[in-house]
């Protein structure tokens, strides 16, 4: 009887140990993307001057959209139909014109452009209603970890003057001023800090900039864009070497990854040449059929030459077109796109986005198509998300 009860408890002990271990996640080591833990780089990479990203955020079956001041929509990816992610009847959404009222909506995170889903639950970053602006050692937003219905929030720790903020594999990344007590020159530093209430920042690399860098996070790999240069951060070593290191008078881009391979742009005297490299940018290869293409977006599969001009409105918009081609320049299609290709993110598997948006009538719209539309260039142009809120009147209340 004794041995049988002692045979139960081992079980009982081992199932808790099992158990204990399954609930905290575990995050791949691979050096490729990994879906569901990686940044996901596909809708940061949205061609436009600003280079801005579309806050969407996919999961296996679901999209997350953030759209004007902060309001957050979910549509499932069969139906994709979208729908204001708050279900209290008594809330008006972004249809109330009072700030104190809004910050009760379950949907609304205030001017947050950045959501990711890992791990079952939603990261959101955004502004704090209480931030006291004269009161230099005030928190001006938050992380907030949110259920994937939007019903419950938890504050993880206080944001300050952080920016570039990415999620990958459980951190979050960003730059900030270096902390003054690590080796190191520079002006900027990169940093991470695990999604976990109260977690530290750790600082990984430090350097000089005149500009504001872009990160970007695939597999286990870090890239920073220079004045000049790309600066690679291996994330096990925090080892860090110069990708494609140019004059100041020149630049060089990401553009994205390609078979496990990173692509990236020297612009060279106004024009841009194309390479192919490993990851950490060693044995690079050019791809001289993509020269002197000023907007490229790319997946495992073609090249996207998003041909607008973004600098003037010389262009008329019926003949700004989206050609996609081979890698040795063979055009597969061709189709319109308009000058909603400003927006536009070509390198995702399911759907292919783009935004319209319009400041007179403060209108944000997400339209979706099938992306094997692109083998013949018949793209059928679905609204996904409609918004367009009323003007809040920024008032708040503390005391």
């Amino acid at each position: 009887m004794k041995k049988r009860k002692a045979i139960s408890l081992l079980l009982a002990g081992i199932f808790l140990l099992l158990t204990g271990c399954e609930s905290q996640p575990q995050y791949s080591t691979e050096n490729t993307y990994v879906a569901g833990q990686d940044f996901q780089y596909q809708f940061y990479k949205a061609i436009g001057t600003n280079l801005s990203p579309l806050p969407i955020a996919e999961t296996e079956d679901s999209y997350y959209f953030l759209v004007g001041q902060g309001f957050l929509y979910y549509a499932d990816k069969e139906t994709m139909e979208a729908v204001l992610l708050c279900s209290r009847p008594d809330c008006l959404h972004d249809q109330e014109p009072k700030e104190q009222k809004r910050l009760e909506c379950n949907a609304y995170f205030p001017n947050s452009g950045t959501v990711f889903c890992t791990d079952g639950f939603l990261y959101i970053p955004c502004d704090k209603s209480d931030y006291n602006v004269s009161d230099p050692s005030s928190a001006s937003g938050q992380l907030l970890k949110v259920s994937t219905d939007g019903t419950s929030r938890e504050p993880l720790f206080d944001l300050y003057s952080e920016t570039c903020l990415r999620f990958h594999r459980g951190m979050l990344y960003y730059l900030d001023s270096p902390t003054g007590d690590e080796s190191g020159e520079g002006n900027m530093a990169l940093f991470r800090r695990a999604l976990k209430k109260d977690s530290q920042p750790e600082q990984l690399a430090q350097f000089q900039t005149s500009t504001v860098p872009e990160i970007t996070l695939y597999g286990n790999n870090a890239y920073i864009r220079l004045n000049s240069s790309l600066l690679h951060v291996d994330l096990e070593t925090t080892e860090q070497t110069a990708i494609a290191q140019t004059s100041s008078e020149n630049s060089c881009t990401l553009i994205g990854f390609r078979q496990n391979k990173l692509v990236y742009a020297l612009r060279e005297n106004g024009e841009a040449h194309y390479y192919l490299s490993e990851l950490d940018g060693e044995n690079p290869i050019a791809v001289p059929a993509m020269d002197g293409r000023s907007f490229l977006q790319v997946d495992d599969q073609y090249f996207y030459d998003v041909d607008i001009d973004f600098m003037s409105a010389n262009k008329p918009a019926e003949k700004c077109n989206v050609r996609v081609l081979q890698e040795d320049g063979t055009l597969v299609s061709e189709f319109p796109i308009g000058m909603d290709g400003a927006l536009l993110a070509m390198a995702s598997d399911k759907y292919v986005f783009k935004v319209a948006m319009s400041q007179e009538e403060k209108n944000w719209q997400f339209d979706y198509a099938e992306k094997s539309g692109i083998e013949t260039g018949q793209m059928e142009w679905k609204t996904v998300v409609s918004h367009t809120p009323v003007e809040s009147d920024g008032v708040t209340y503390t005391g």
